[in-house]
């Protein structure tokens, strides 16, 4: 039986474009990144059983799937509930570029983000784990930014 809480669950991970893309995705799907950037976005911290959830969102593997992404999928949202990921902080709408920061325009059915990069005026193409790395971000990040942290770290 389904009760509210299951089915705000059900509701976040069908709106979710790293499930969109799974579900879309053939046996030779990269299913990693994808199901690691829908299991840290906050649906970990429902109070739901989480093997209820992994195995939910485990169904949204093609048939054929030949990874072994279905026997992380648990380890993902425990680790997620944990560090509390996906809570608090600006939503996915609330962030505003300006003249120079980076663009986001949407996702590969690989499961890679891209961007504008305005002050170069380049495509850039990263992975949800390349984004959390501090290189990556400093290279999205306009100039201006860039000498900022210099700054304070030579302080």
């Amino acid at each position: 039986m389904l009760d509210e809480l299951r089915i705000e669950f059900l509701t976040k991970v069908c709106s979710n474009p790293s499930a969109l893309a799974m579900a879309e995705g053939g046996p030779d799907l990269k299913a990693h990144d994808l199901m690691l950037a829908l299991t840290s976005s906050g649906i970990a911290m429902l109070d739901l059983d989480l093997g209820w959830m992994a195995h939910c969102l485990n169904g949204l593997l093609p048939p054929g799937y030949r990874g072994n992404t279905a026997d992380e999928t648990l380890g993902m949202l425990k680790s997620a509930r944990e560090k509390n990921l996906g809570q608090g902080g600006a939503s996915f709408g609330d962030y505003e570029p300006g003249e120079l920061g980076p663009i986001p325009l949407g996702y590969l059915p690989d499961g890679r983000f891209v961007f504008f990069e305005q002050t170069r005026h380049l495509i850039v193409v990263e992975t949800s784990t390349r984004l959390v790395v501090l290189g990556t971000l400093l290279n999205l990040a306009p100039p201006t930014t860039l000498a900022a942290a210099h700054i304070s770290d030579s302080r």
